[in-house]
């Protein structure tokens, strides 16, 4: 069994918790082998639990404070305009949209993608991938 030791820290916005194919798919990328380690803050839940379709809560201060705490590289977010660069540049945190995040976990190791995994990956998340490569502008 290949065991990717991967120390990468991703915080999730409740905009990819929500709808299922999305989140379903981000937190199988941190199954054996983990291509990251997810995480998110009780209030991103409490967001989630909440939020009966996709609307977009303007007030993220509390996504970018639990990526500070939670020592993330990256969040995770459909909502990247509510993260300026400057607000992210101090603590060395970058936001990544869904498909750029799972792009680059693909790419870090497409060969540890069992044949399941990439087709879950790109049926149920990135509709607009074929290869590898984004065929799309959606």
């Amino acid at each position: 069994m290949v065991h990717l030791v991967n120390p990468y820290i991703a915080i999730l916005d409740a905009c990819v918790l929500i709808p299922m194919p999305v989140a379903g798919t981000l937190l199988r990328l941190a199954e054996e082998p983990a291509f990251y380690i997810p995480k998110w803050s009780p209030h991103i839940l409490e967001e989630v639990s909440r939020t009966p379709a996709m609307t977009n809560d303007p007030k993220d201060r509390h996504v970018l404070a639990a990526a500070i705490r939670g020592g993330a590289h990256a969040i995770i977010t459909d909502n990247t305009r509510h993260f300026p660069a400057e607000s992210l540049q101090p603590y060395g945190i970058e936001v990544q949209t869904t498909d750029d995040f799972l792009r680059s976990q693909y790419n870090l190791g497409p060969d540890l993608f069992s044949p399941r995994r990439q087709a879950s990956l790109f049926r149920s998340c990135c509709s607009c991938w074929r290869n590898g490569r984004r065929v799309c502008e959606n």
